[in-house]
């Protein structure tokens, strides 16, 4: 991954701006985005011109991305589980 991140303005930032940048935008009252969400803010607010995975690289490797749960099932599938018994 390369250190530095080009802007729309012409310029080149360094990642370490681009994380600071990162954290404003997750430290707003009731933001919890997404990599997916944080790469469109960055590219609206801040002028990045940067692409999800290298901020799903960057978020991963700052501990910034969401711990999801994942269901191992929907209900409905659950109810349609039967055990059978093998004979042996």
């Amino acid at each position: 991954m390369s250190w530095n991140t080009y802007k729309t303005t012409g310029e080149w930032v360094h990642n370490n701006q681009v994380i600071m940048d990162i954290k404003c935008i997750l430290s707003e009252e009731f933001v919890d985005y997404s990599y997916h969400k944080v790469t469109y803010a960055l590219k609206q607010d801040y002028e990045y011109l940067i692409n999800h995975k290298k901020i799903y690289d960057l978020m991963s490797d700052n501990q910034l991305l969401n711990k999801y749960r994942y269901r191992s099932g929907s209900k409905r599938a659950m109810r349609k589980r039967t055990t059978t018994k093998s004979s042996v």
